[in-house]
């Protein structure tokens, strides 16, 4: 009966940690600047032969894998004729993205498609510029993409938050009058840290968890 009582417990208390450290977190992407060498995209019409620039920025978590999740591909917010362009204050609605409550933990990548807006014809294609994020917690920082053809980059504002939504605590059935040795209870949570992996803000624990994603 003792050992099937102990069996009882560590799998509640297992399945206790594995709601608080579920890992979703938050992401918002705000550019800062856009470079790319200089180059004559529109040849033949009046507004000028530099790109007329538009945006679809994707994030693909990777742990776990998952498809992609895109924002925006709007030929109607343009960066007009420029190879170089450094974002105001004023522009960051119009270039501030955000996905939120991802499951996992925050290992993905960022992926900014580039577009030349063409009066007539087919939009052309002008690459895909990446950047690979891997962290085990909320973050703020500026980084860099991985220049794509042509030099093509972005550096972008990253922040990274646990989601405001808290894992609910599941119930323990016990077996009435259940008691158990601190001991045992320290024998379980080393157990614990042998099988939980990081979570968004590396902090598992049992005992009055705060932000945990």
């Amino acid at each position: 009966m003792k050992k099937r009582t102990h069996t009882i417990l560590f799998l509640g208390v297992l399945s206790f940690i594995l709601q608080i450290t579920r890992g979703d977190y938050d992401v918002l992407v705000r550019f800062l600047e856009y470079n790319r060498n200089q180059d004559a995209c529109d040849l033949l019409f009046v507004s000028g032969v530099e790109c007329d620039v538009y945006f679809r920025v994707c994030l693909q978590p990777l742990s776990p894998g998952q498809g992609e999740i895109c924002r925006r591909k709007n030929s109607n917010i343009l960066l007009e004729n420029t190879h170089y362009f450094l974002f105001s204050p004023a522009q960051n609605e119009d270039y501030t993205f955000r996905w939120g409550n991802i499951r996992g933990k925050p290992i993905f990548n960022i992926l900014i498609k580039v577009f030349d807006l063409d009066p007539v014809g087919e939009d052309d294609f002008l690459g895909t510029t990446s950047y690979n994020h891997v962290g085990s917690g909320p973050t703020v920082r500026n980084v860099t993409t991985t220049p794509a053809g042509m030099n093509l980059r972005v550096k972008f504002m990253l922040e990274i938050k646990c989601s405001s939504q808290p894992a609910q605590q599941p119930d323990l059935h016990l077996p009435k009058n259940f008691h158990i040795k601190d001991s045992e209870i320290s024998e379980i949570l080393v157990k614990k840290d042998q099988i939980i992996e990081a979570t968004c803000d590396n902090v598992p624990t049992v005992l009055a968890p705060t932000e945990v994603c």
